[in-house]
């Protein structure tokens, strides 16, 4: 859930419930109301829980002042198990075709795993199924390639499926195909070190582009538009103090075309 706060500045308890469809919860005294901070999850604890694993409510053991994602977490995975634990789900072009690469450190009940692909980040297609190891304790690498991929950009995630019918998906991962520039492109230093960040970008002619940092959850932070000279461009990124350590997608376009983009972290 995202919660934001619309006015006023009082700290609030966060209550979050959970029902037959969110699954995975089997303990109540170990779960905790969790908060993405920007850089990791913060654990608000347990202020006591309603119902029973099947339907019920957990609220925060103490008030909240600061509002971004919130999740259930838990204590104990063993407890309350998701249905996979997913180490990392990858997108990257090899010749021309993007591989897809997975990976789990365990699974429950899980039947198989289909990958979906979208052109806006909002609407999906299947590309490919594969099949899961059902229960496993140890870690399994997993990968699929899309050999048709979509011109410009493309979203990619993962959905997994319980013997049961019961699904969930990860995050959004991105891959590009683009004849805008042939040559070069730097991100440097990465990671990001006195919020400064340098761009080296060779293109063939002379336009205009706009040069923009998102966070993950897709909220634009930073954005220029810069006019660039056909050759070797070297730009200069300040990055405000005000925006938090993680991981950020920059993302170079013209005429709203994405020409490139690469993954950074700011410290």
């Amino acid at each position: 859930w995202i919660l934001d706060r619309t006015s006023g500045a009082n700290t609030v308890s966060v209550t979050l419930s959970w029902d037959s469809n969110s699954g995975g919860v089997g303990s109540l005294p170990d779960l905790r109301v969790a908060r993405w901070d920007g850089a990791k999850w913060a654990n608000h604890g347990n202020g006591g829980t309603t119902g029973n694993t099947t339907t019920g409510a957990i609220i925060s053991n103490a008030l909240i002042s600061s509002f971004s994602p919130f999740t259930l977490g838990s204590t104990s995975f063993a407890a309350n198990p998701l249905p996979i634990e997913l180490n990392y789900f990858k997108a990257k072009k090899k010749d021309q075709h993007v591989e897809l690469n997975w990976q789990t450190a365990s699974e429950i009940n899980n039947n198989f795993f289909t990958v979906e692909r979208s052109s806006d980040a909002v609407n999906f297609e299947e590309i490919g199924i594969v099949d899961g190891a059902g229960n496993s304790n140890q870690v399994l690498d997993y990968s699929l390639l899309d050999f048709n991929p979509l011109k410009g950009s493309a979203y990619y995630r993962l959905k997994q499926t319980d013997f049961d019918g019961a699904f969930e998906y990860s995050d959004l991962v991105h891959a590009y195909f683009t004849n805008r520039h042939k040559g070069k492109f730097e991100v440097y230093p990465n990671p990001v070190t006195n919020n400064f960040l340098n761009v080296g970008l060779m293109i063939e002619d002379q336009s205009n582009y706009n040069i923009s940092l998102y966070n993950l959850f897709g909220e634009r932070v930073i954005s220029k538009d810069i006019i660039l000279e056909e050759g070797l461009n070297k730009i200069g990124l300040q990055i405000s103090s005000s925006v938090v350590s993680g991981s950020y997608l920059l993302v170079i376009t013209k005429e709203g075309e994405i020409v490139e983009t690469n993954t950074i972290i700011l410290n």
